[in-house]
């Protein structure tokens, strides 16, 4: 979560709500000269276009498990209609895993195996749009 403010209010947590179409990483902090070569003007910075983010919602009905996962985990979507997209990303941001697929009895499974242990972030959208997400602890050794 980029730009959290120090006080948080329940409806406005004011975090970053937009469009990022430059970033860079630096193993080091940056002097005044370097900071100033990539600063934006302030009439590039108006926001020209919306961006649509999908909101969780708390009445999605799928359900992750088990949590860790050895060697796989099941996402339980009883009563969704269509395939799920599912996505992992590494701690880094990074897409490790996508598939798209339609639940057998209301679950799926997802295989673990080749992914390096450690933390993930899992991102569902079911068949009617909603999108659920949460945090995946990765054991591949039993």
């Amino acid at each position: 979560m980029i730009g959290g403010l120090q006080t948080v209010a329940v409806f406005n947590p004011g975090y970053f709500n937009g469009k990022i179409d430059f970033l860079k990483y630096f193993d080091r902090a940056l002097g005044p000269a370097e900071i100033a070569a990539y600063t934006v003007p302030p009439q590039d910075t108006a926001c020209a276009a919306s961006v649509g983010v999908p909101v969780v919602s708390n009445d999605v009905t799928l359900r992750m498990y088990p949590n860790p996962a050895t060697g796989c985990f099941y996402l339980e979507s009883p009563g969704s209609t269509g395939p799920v997209q599912v996505a992992l990303f590494d701690v880094t941001g990074r897409p490790v895993y996508r598939r798209t697929a339609e639940p057998s009895a209301g679950v799926l499974e997802i295989i673990t195996l080749h992914l390096p242990e450690g933390c993930y972030y899992l991102q569902a959208i079911t068949g009617a749009g909603k999108l659920y997400s949460d945090k995946i602890e990765i054991l591949n050794q039993p």
